[in-house]
């Protein structure tokens, strides 16, 4: 047992410092698909391959039932879950797992895929932005999650509840707090003040979309991208909530809009039409949409696909493919994953399945390269996960796990069997 406790004293508590330090700021996840809003992370200097065991479980805890994914701020992790009647908004601290406070949302939401929030809360500047199963979004100081202010959005604007949860996240752009609220007679899209949650805009109409908007510098252009559902379509908005452009969207989109710089926008939906690529130029003065390509190869379902280079990477249903962002041709398919996730960081996919199984794979073009695989949850995982530093997160609807997917994942492992070996 001394032994035991030698090696992890010795081993896991520096590198631990050392994972959330390097993520304090540049290489945070503070919000859904992470700092971009593409499933991209800016990590660097991970393990190209992973141990016969996995990487290191740095630490694991219980957490009540949720499909709210985990954002990471100056060595904070926040996330969303159900305890008791309630949606609650947790933060933890980053290397070790302890708890550091939980902040009421509101009356858990219950439904027939799983209870508890669906929304992933969004930290900028101190403040978690976090949204209840039912559609009430909060202020929350990072510090101790006292709330600055909330606002029940589905009353305020008269959206109804969504089947299967209120799931947009909060977009913070400037000093505005974008969400869908799914309210009839303009009142679809809502923009609030950061500091006071007053309505300094509403755009579009009823009902409530499962898809997230993102802001994007596009043509030397700020506008914010939003999918709407009644008639579907792709908005532009300037930050004042007035129309840049509109394209017809595919029906039902679940999935975020990804932006590929300096002027593409894909979207897909997992219905059987697919997904389409488009360009946004402009013609006498006037923003022009022009569509690429489209085709069935990639039909997003809840998650939306990653861009690594000149491919993009994602589901087509229960198939994890490669397509060409420039013609829409599939480059490699691979199945065994179910309706899974997938995330990028340092030229890596990491792909986690509906059923726990965590795969690290090269994002390369030319032919699926796994690199390591482990079991990480055993429960229904359709949360995405989150990388910032050398740390990986994600959890089910029973756990929340830390793993180390730094270059000394190797040493950790060796020192554990040591450690755990019979003297």
């Amino acid at each position: 047992m001394r032994r035991r406790l030698a090696l992890l004293c010795g081993l896991v508590l520096p590198l631990s410092w050392v994972a959330v330090s390097s993520s304090g700021g540049e290489t945070d996840w503070p919000q859904m698909r992470g700092p971009a809003r593409n499933g991209v992370g800016t990590s660097r200097g991970l393990a190209r391959q992973w141990p016969v065991k996995g990487p290191f479980v740095v630490w694991k805890r219980p957490i009540g039932p949720g499909f709210s994914s985990i954002a990471v701020a100056d060595g904070r992790v926040y996330t969303l879950a159900a305890e008791g009647e309630s949606d609650w908004a947790y933060s933890f601290d980053a290397a070790t797992g302890q708890e550091l406070w939980k902040s009421p949302l509101g009356p858990r939401f219950t439904g027939e895929f799983g209870d508890g929030p669906r929304s992933t809360p969004t930290v900028v500047d101190g403040v978690v932005y976090a949204a209840s199963g039912r559609g009430k979004l909060s202020a929350l100081s990072a510090a101790d999650g006292k709330a600055a202010w909330s606002v029940d959005l589905l009353a305020t604007f008269g959206g109804e509840q969504p089947r299967f949860g209120f799931a947009p996240s909060p977009l913070v752009d400037g000093e505005l707090v974008v969400i869908d609220a799914g309210g009839p007679g303009g009142k679809g899209l809502v923009a609030l003040d950061r500091a006071t949650g007053k309505t300094r805009w509403t755009f579009g109409e009823a009902p409530t979309g499962y898809s997230s908007p993102i802001a994007v510098n596009l043509g030397g252009v700020h506008q914010i991208l939003t999918v709407r559902q009644k008639e579907p379509e792709l908005v532009s908005l300037t930050p004042e909530g007035k129309v840049n452009w509109r394209s017809p969207a595919p029906p039902y989109v679940l999935s975020m809009p990804v932006f590929l710089p300096p002027d593409q926008v894909y979207l897909s939906t997992s219905e059987d039409v697919g997904g389409e690529l488009l360009r946004i130029g402009s013609e006498n003065g006037q923003p022009k949409v022009e569509r690429v390509w489209e085709n069935r190869l990639m039909r997003n379902h809840v998650h939306a696909a990653v861009p690594v280079g000149d491919y993009l990477y994602g589901f087509d249903n229960a198939t994890l493919k490669a397509i060409s962002m420039a013609t829409g041709e599939q480059a490699w398919a691979h199945r065994g994953f179910g309706k899974g996730s997938v995330i990028s960081a340092d030229g890596l996919l990491f792909v986690l399945s509906d059923n726990g199984l965590l795969t690290l794979v090269e994002a390369r073009p030319d032919a699926y390269q796994e690199k390591g695989q482990f079991q990480a949850l055993t429960g229904r995982t359709w949360t995405a996960l989150s990388v910032a530093g050398t740390r990986l997160f994600l959890r089910d609807q029973d756990e929340l796990l830390c793993l180390e997917i730094g270059p000394g994942v190797d040493g950790l492992q060796e020192a554990e069997t040591a450690a755990n070996s019979p003297q």
